[in-house]
């Protein structure tokens, strides 16, 4: 299930790639439904085989199952990461769950929220600009700080690789 959400993913951004940028909007337009169908089908079926102690446990059902979960809850909506932030919360000191993965989950919910983010992990791209932007920060001097304690470089380095490996879906 978490290749088949990457593979989706992927098709869009080599899509988007292959197209002068004033059309990306209308390739994103076109391609977008087949991308939203893989998530609600994979979440469909993540729902009906998640564990009762509530998550899918590295020591458990092994890393790239743990990692495919959090992508498709990832690729959830807003009831989704509520329903399982503070699972993953709680699973982070004992390395069954990554850091990263519940700081991308945290600030992608903030963002929904229209709030700051507070580990630097989520992008936008104002209309117009064509230039990925870091979403506004909880507290941009202790940001590296918040993002150490998560097992995450610093936010200069993660903003400059929007530079150049970033999908094309600006």
């Amino acid at each position: 299930m978490g290749a088949i959400d990457q593979a989706a993913r992927q098709g869009l951004w080599k899509a988007m790639a292959n197209v002068a940028p004033a059309e990306r909007g209308r390739v994103r337009r076109a391609l977008w439904p087949e991308v939203r169908a893989v998530d609600i089908e994979n979440q469909q079926q993540l729902l009906a085989m998640a564990p009762e102690d509530g998550w899918f446990r590295r020591s458990r059902y092994g890393d790239n199952a743990a990692a495919s979960a959090f992508l498709i809850v990832q690729h959830g909506d807003e009831a989704l990461w509520e329903r399982f932030l503070p699972v993953l919360a709680d699973l982070v000191p004992s390395g069954e769950v990554a850091g990263s993965e519940y700081a991308m989950m945290y600030d992608r919910l903030q963002m929904t929220k229209d709030q700051p983010q507070r580990y630097g992990t989520q992008m936008t791209c104002p209309h117009g600009t064509g230039q990925w932007t870091l979403w506004r920060l909880e507290d941009a001097e202790r940001v590296d700080e918040f993002r150490a304690s998560v097992g995450l470089g610093p936010v200069a380095e993660y903003v400059d690789s929007f530079k150049t490996g970033a999908p094309p879906t600006c």
